[in-house]
Formats: C-alpha cells, sequence, structure tokens
C-alpha cells in the first residue's frame, strides 16, 4: 500500500501529465517532416519541377493527405475566414487545434524571406481568425541551405517557436533539395531571417 501511494500513483499521475503535454498536431507534423525528408523528397521533389504552377497546391496536397491518413479528420483546404483562406484548418472544436499555412522557399522563384514573412504575418491574423492560441507554418524548403530565425530566445525544443502578441506560433522547415548528395554538398549555405523583421510589418499595423 504504501509503495502504491508513494511510488505507483505519482508515477502514474507524471505519466498522465506528460502525456496531456504533448501535442499530438506536432507529433504528426514531426512525423510528416521525417517522412517526408527520408522517403517522399525525391518524388515530391521532381513533380514540384515539372509542374510548371500551383505549387503551393501540390504541397498542400500532399501534407493534407498525410494528416488525413494519420487520423485528422476533414483537413480541409481554404477555408474562408475573415482574413482570407488558411491553408489546412481542423480539430478547431478542441485543445490541440490545426491552423496552418504552407509557403515555399525557393530562390530561383524569388521566394525568399518575403515569403516567409507573408506567411508568418497570414498564420497571425488566422489563429486571431479562429480565436486559437497556436497557429502553424510550414515552409517547404526548395533550395540547398539550412535557414535559421534569430533573435528570440529558444528553448531548444523542435520545431522553432515564437511568443507573438499572447500565442504561439510553430515554424516547421521541410528540406526538399536533395538533388546533390551531402558528401558532394560543400559546405551548407544558411540564411538567416530576424525575427523581428518577420514580424515588423504586423506590429506596425496593430
Amino acid at each position: 500500500e504504501y509503495i502504491k501511494e508513494n511510488i505507483v500513483v505519482p508515477f502514474i499521475n507524471y505519466i498522465h501529465d506528460q502525456l496531456d503535454d504533448v501535442s499530438y498536431v506536432l507529433y504528426i507534423l514531426e512525423k510528416y517532416k521525417l517522412r517526408t525528408e527520408w522517403f517522399t523528397a525525391k518524388d515530391l521533389y521532381q513533380k514540384y519541377k515539372t509542374i510548371g504552377k500551383n505549387y503551393e497546391a501540390l504541397l498542400e496536397e500532399d501534407l493534407r493527405l498525410f494528416l488525413f491518413d494519420q487520423g485528422i479528420d476533414y483537413p480541409f483546404s481554404t477555408p474562408k475566414s475573415a482574413s482570407g483562406r488558411a491553408d489546412v484548418v481542423s480539430l478547431i472544436n478542441t485543445e490541440d487545434p490545426l491552423v496552418l499555412e504552407i509557403k515555399i522557399w525557393d530562390s530561383e522563384k524569388g521566394y525568399k524571406s518575403n515569403r516567409l514573412k507573408e506567411g508568418f504575418n497570414q498564420i497571425v491574423k488566422y489563429a486571431n481568425d479562429y480565436h486559437k492560441n497556436t497557429g502553424y507554418l510550414v515552409v517547404f524548403n526548395i533550395d540547398n541551405i539550412e535557414i535559421e530565425i534569430v533573435g528570440k530566445e529558444k528553448d531548444n525544443l523542435w520545431p522553432d517557436r515564437f511568443s507573438f502578441n499572447g500565442k504561439t506560433y510553430y515554424i516547421i522547415f521541410v528540406n526538399m533539395n536533395y538533388e546533390t548528395t551531402a558528401s558532394k554538398q560543400g559546405t551548407l549555405k544558411k540564411e538567416t531571417i530576424l525575427f523581428d523583421e518577420l514580424v515588423k510589418d504586423i506590429e506596425n499595423k496593430i
């Protein structure tokens, strides 16, 4: 009885609390990132390079299909809200909602920090529209670079998370360019973006 009350029960309560703190949405998005980078990036990259238009629609469809396969019911694309249409919205009436925007980083098309800023701006608006405290920005990185956001205190957790106006926003980079093997890539280039630049346009409008 002593062991049960003083060791077993506290341990079970601890595990229960830890599970409560784990976001199922984050788990699924991390799984998608790994699945894409490890197994499907090459095929998806080739499709992206050959379609000629509707680039984000291709990547959005791939992500939505994966979400549905993982048990995310009705990951509808572009439902209308006051600020426009978010790319993926689901689980709105739960404690772990999914309000997500997709952007592409592709320097050949001029999609760089401008698209990242635009995506962050949008996801802030959509989180406000749906009265949710979290928002997700998934960035498909077509370039052979590492993208880093600096200027905000980090907690060394995955993915990068940023607090802004009392809400938490997650930015997830899915790296797509595997045309060159790691052994032949040479020094990996890094693109650095200041968080203050990311939110400057939003703050000026508040």
